[in-house]
Protein backbone atom coordinates (compact mmCIF):
# COMPACT_ATOMS: atom_id res chain seq x y z
CA UNK A 1 0.00 0.00 0.00
CA UNK A 2 1.25 3.50 -1.00
CA UNK A 3 1.39 5.84 1.77
CA UNK A 4 1.82 9.34 -0.59
CA UNK A 5 -0.55 11.63 -1.77
CA UNK A 6 -3.68 11.05 -3.05
CA UNK A 7 -3.48 11.65 -7.20
CA UNK A 8 -6.68 13.03 -7.30
CA UNK A 9 -7.80 15.09 -3.87
CA UNK A 10 -4.24 15.69 -3.10
CA UNK A 11 -5.29 15.95 0.61
CA UNK A 12 -5.95 12.62 1.94
CA UNK A 13 -3.01 10.23 2.03
CA UNK A 14 -3.45 7.41 -0.43
CA UNK A 15 -4.18 4.06 1.10
CA UNK A 16 -4.38 2.48 -2.13
CA UNK A 17 -3.21 2.29 -5.71
CA UNK A 18 -4.53 2.23 -9.07
CA UNK A 19 -3.91 -0.87 -10.69
CA UNK A 20 -3.27 0.96 -14.37
CA UNK A 21 -1.35 3.21 -13.35
CA UNK A 22 -0.36 2.66 -9.93
CA UNK A 23 -0.42 6.22 -8.48
CA UNK A 24 -1.35 6.45 -5.13
CA UNK A 25 -4.98 7.29 -4.28
CA UNK A 26 -7.54 7.57 -1.64
CA UNK A 27 -10.77 5.35 -1.36
CA UNK A 28 -13.10 8.10 -1.97
CA UNK A 29 -11.50 9.26 -5.12
CA UNK A 30 -11.18 5.81 -6.38
CA UNK A 31 -13.24 3.90 -8.74
CA UNK A 32 -14.50 0.15 -8.64
CA UNK A 33 -16.16 -1.72 -10.88
CA UNK A 34 -19.45 -3.62 -9.67
CA UNK A 35 -20.94 -5.45 -11.95
CA UNK A 36 -20.43 -9.03 -11.86
CA UNK A 37 -22.44 -9.46 -15.31
CA UNK A 38 -20.28 -6.54 -16.97
CA UNK A 39 -17.20 -8.44 -15.55
CA UNK A 40 -18.57 -11.65 -17.46
CA UNK A 41 -19.28 -10.28 -20.70
CA UNK A 42 -15.63 -8.88 -22.07
CA UNK A 43 -12.71 -11.06 -20.76
CA UNK A 44 -10.89 -8.47 -18.64
CA UNK A 45 -8.37 -9.45 -15.36
CA UNK A 46 -9.61 -10.28 -12.33
CA UNK A 47 -6.98 -7.42 -10.98
CA UNK A 48 -8.82 -5.01 -12.90
CA UNK A 49 -12.62 -6.42 -12.51
CA UNK A 50 -11.80 -6.41 -8.46
CA UNK A 51 -9.21 -3.37 -8.14
CA UNK A 52 -9.45 -0.33 -7.65
CA UNK A 53 -8.57 3.02 -10.60
CA UNK A 54 -7.72 6.37 -10.40
CA UNK A 55 -10.27 8.86 -11.94
CA UNK A 56 -8.00 9.24 -15.20
CA UNK A 57 -7.46 5.49 -15.68
CA UNK A 58 -11.36 4.41 -15.32
CA UNK A 59 -12.26 6.96 -18.07
CA UNK A 60 -9.53 6.54 -19.95
CA UNK A 61 -9.80 2.36 -19.56
CA UNK A 62 -13.40 1.34 -18.25
CA UNK A 63 -15.81 4.32 -18.91
CA UNK A 64 -15.85 2.54 -22.78
CA UNK A 65 -16.10 -0.68 -21.96
CA UNK A 66 -19.15 0.08 -19.46
CA UNK A 67 -21.06 1.70 -21.73
CA UNK A 68 -20.46 -0.83 -24.89
CA UNK A 69 -21.94 -2.99 -21.88
CA UNK A 70 -24.78 -1.05 -21.27
CA UNK A 71 -25.21 -0.18 -25.02
CA UNK A 72 -25.50 -4.10 -25.35
CA UNK A 73 -27.48 -4.50 -22.52
CA UNK A 74 -29.99 -1.58 -24.00
CA UNK A 75 -30.52 -3.79 -27.07
CA UNK A 76 -30.68 -7.30 -25.40
CA UNK A 77 -34.04 -4.77 -23.29
CA UNK A 78 -35.30 -4.41 -26.79
CA UNK A 79 -36.08 -8.32 -27.39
Amino acid sequence: METDECLSCRKRTGSTTCIICEAPVCKPCSESLGDALFVSLEEIPLDQASGRFCGRCFDEEMAPRIAAYESVMLEALRF
